[in-house]
């Protein structure tokens, strides 16, 4: 039986607070360090976490914020410097509570560096093969876009798309991007039918 999700619920959610590609055009550390952890984990947490174990990032005190309706069963905080700056790394997972839907996966990496990232909006663009961000209203320093989950590079499948794809491969992912002034933040985010 194919049980629907609603995607209203779970793009509300998505929206709240590989090799080398487009999106490491230049030398940002930031850049690379999320590409080659939470891009190159496909959604998978353990896999996140041993890619950032083979990266050389440490174990870290912060603390990551449970937001609202979810249910964390496994999390891990890690720290680098790296191109002049502090890179903090949040992974976890867990179950995301929606009333219409019920339960689904949620696998969340973010990444937050404590200085501004030059061109990084430019550079998510240019890994998105030039595609306009999915959120409305567009702004200049946060974008969205929803993507198949996994492989080389992401494929954009717009919010139109996450249902298709939650049918057929049975997850979807959010690529985030934030660039504030003196930090920048990036976030992959696996949606996905809980396993029975």
């Amino acid at each position: 039986m194919l049980r629907t999700f609603s995607l209203a619920a779970i793009a509300a959610v998505a929206l709240s607070a590989p090799a080398t590609t487009a999106l490491a055009q230049g030398d940002d550390a930031a850049l690379a360090a999320f590409e080659k952890v939470c891009w190159a984990g496909a959604g998978d947490y353990l896999g996140t976490v041993g890619a950032a174990n083979a990266d050389g990032w440490k174990d870290s005190s912060v603390i990551s914020d449970t937001p609202a309706g979810l249910s964390i069963t496994d999390k891990t905080a890690r720290e680098k410097s790296a191109g002049g700056a502090t890179l903090t790394l949040l992974v976890t997972r867990g179950l995301q509570h929606t009333a219409k839907s019920g339960d689904f996966a949620v696998m969340t990496c973010k990444l937050s560096a404590n200085k501004a990232v030059g061109g990084m909006m430019a550079d998510s663009k240019a890994w998105m093969g030039g595609a306009a961000a999915d959120n409305t209203p567009p702004d200049p320093t946060f974008a969205v876009y929803y993507v198949a989950n996994g492989g080389a590079t992401p494929s954009h499948i717009g919010l139109a798309g996450t249902q298709g794809a939650m049918n057929t491969s049975g997850a979807f992912g959010v690529l985030k991007f934030q660039s504030d002034s003196d930090s920048a933040t990036f976030v992959y985010q696996v949606f996905s039918k809980p396993k029975a």
